[in-house]
């Protein structure tokens, strides 16, 4: 009797290499998360659905804080902090909540700090509020995010323009800086 084993699936696409500054951000698809140092350290963040940013302390790189909003819920999943759950957000799939951090703790108390922001699963809903907070604090230049596309950023607090500002239409968006 002969048997046929299944083919192993396909290799994910390689990452980019990691750039002079040493952070590779990828949303969405297969290898999602954020990344540095030369020999491409994934940091040990989960992710959640919608919009999840890290902030790094501008000499060491160590991981200030985590966040992850679900942008596209109806609110329930509400926020993480450092993976831990802090409730419910408002009406609006937590949007406002995040747009508020933006401009309210993140612009004032961590000027000159790295953050990396990635989409994982989806985070359109709302995405107008979210990137209206963006601008002003981390100089992105997006102002919607179309369902179910991946975005990444990677830009310094009080910065006029992202280091690196991709969005992807399937699979992942990678933002290399």
């Amino acid at each position: 009797m002969y048997f046929t084993c299944p083919l192993p699936p396909p290799a994910p696409p390689p990452l980019p290499p990691l750039s002079p500054c040493g952070y590779r951000v990828v949303s969405g698809g297969g290898g999602w998360g954020f990344f540095l140092d030369e020999d491409g350290t994934k940091l040990p963040i989960g992710f959640s659905r919608g919009f999840n940013l890290a902030i790094l302390h501008p000499q060491t790189r160590a991981v200030v804080e985590y966040r992850s909003y679900d942008t596209y819920g109806n609110g329930a999943y509400g926020v993480k902090v450092n993976g831990a759950s802090v409730g419910a957000c408002s009406a609006d799939g937590c949007a406002s909540d995040m747009a508020a951090y933006v401009t309210g703790t993140l612009a004032t108390g961590h000027a000159g700090h790295t953050v990396l922001i990635a989409i994982h699963d989806e985070g359109s809903r709302n995405s107008e509020t979210v990137f209206s907070a963006l601008g002003p604090v981390l100089g992105a230049r997006s102002t919607l995010l179309p369902w179910m596309h991946r975005y990444a950023l990677i830009a310094t607090v009080g910065g006029a323009l992202p280091l690196a500002e991709p969005m992807g239409t399937a699979g992942y968006a990678t933002a290399v800086a």
